[in-house]
């Protein structure tokens, strides 16, 4: 009896935790379509541009909402040219580009895995994957040699991106490297990062977050996958710090790049503290009131309960 009961608590409380999560999702969405159609309306001259590096999956449904923008382009880089053919045939992108990048032009090997997704010019490292139940997915299953060039060799100036999103295998922090002028102008970015070596050669999560700390962005959000109970990867979300923007419109992407993320949050840090030159108080009003939120106040001090006596003057320390 006990465990019907503990069973039947358990599915309720999976159903109300993905109901309030699809629940935040959506009204985090709804938000989203509403500001665009504010954008659209206010600022129909708007460009806005993503570019996707490693685009195997083709356009995922994620970006759907900001493809309602007035002037929204894609572009896409992948190697596999059978792949990109596909894709064609399938979605409009401004500019396709059959080729690899990291950070510099040469040639190097491409190890094709079992499963297409892990392919990566970083080799598996099998030796450490072999614990886990899915190292079959990165067995390689042939080697060939590819040409490599540059994010900002492929992008001329005054060619640029305001999202970025890469599902480069490993290859993470070299595609930063050798795109320095475009990340340094992107306002919000999505990249894969791993907390364990699964590519030889690799940078793992604590430099490309370094990396990207000292090129003016700011981590939103962070959605871990793990290995058999091992937290070994992380889809990450970057966006720009709101303080670096002297532009009216790169504010309104910075807030529909956390938007479309469900970050309404940010949104709201964003509104409170930039001038009023940008947002004057009835237009921050509007978009709080789209996303049903209110400016956020000082939180009041309070006692933390982790002092046997309360003296918050500090004397105790003295």
């Amino acid at each position: 009896m006990l465990q019907r009961i503990q069973s039947f608590v358990n599915r309720v409380y999976g159903i109300l935790n993905r109901r309030f999560f699809w629940s935040k999702v959506y009204l985090a969405h709804s938000g989203l379509r509403k500001l665009i159609r504010v954008v659209n309306t206010q600022h129909p001259e708007m460009q806005t541009s993503l570019l996707l590096v490693g685009a195997r999956r083709g356009l995922e449904r994620r970006y759907n909402s900001l493809l309602k923008l007035n002037h929204f382009s894609v572009d896409g880089i992948e190697p596999d040219k059978k792949e990109v053919e596909a894709i064609l045939a399938r979605e409009v992108y401004r500019k396709m580009h059959a080729v690899a990048v990291a950070d510099k032009i040469c040639t190097k090997p491409l190890y094709i895995t079992k499963v297409l997704g892990c392919t990566s010019i970083h080799k598996p490292k099998m030796e450490k994957l072999q614990r886990y139940t899915i190292s079959g997915w990165f067995e390689t299953q042939a080697q060939t040699e590819i040409p490599v060039t540059t994010l900002d060799a492929l992008y001329n100036p005054p060619e640029k991106f305001d999202f970025i999103s890469m599902d480069v295998q490993g290859a993470e922090y070299e595609v930063i490297k050798g795109g320095e002028r475009l990340f340094d102008q992107a306002i919000g970015i999505t990249l894969e990062a791993h907390f364990l070596e699964v590519y030889e050669g690799q940078k793992l999560f604590s430099f490309i977050h370094d990396l990207c700390l000292s090129k003016g962005f700011r981590l939103i959000r962070l959605d871990c996958g793990e290995f058999d109970g091992e937290i070994a990867e992380s889809e990450c979300f970057y966006v720009r710090d709101y303080q670096l923007l002297k532009k009216k419109e790169d504010l309104l992407k910075c807030m529909l790049f956390a938007l479309n993320w469900n970050n309404k949050a940010y949104v709201e840090n964003l509104l409170r503290n930039v001038s009023a030159e940008f947002f004057p108080p009835a237009e921050k009003k509007q978009i709080l009131g789209i996303l049903k939120m209110k400016e956020k106040e000082k939180s009041p001090l309070i006692l933390d309960g982790f002092s046997a006596a309360a003296h918050s003057d500090g004397s105790g320390y003295f």
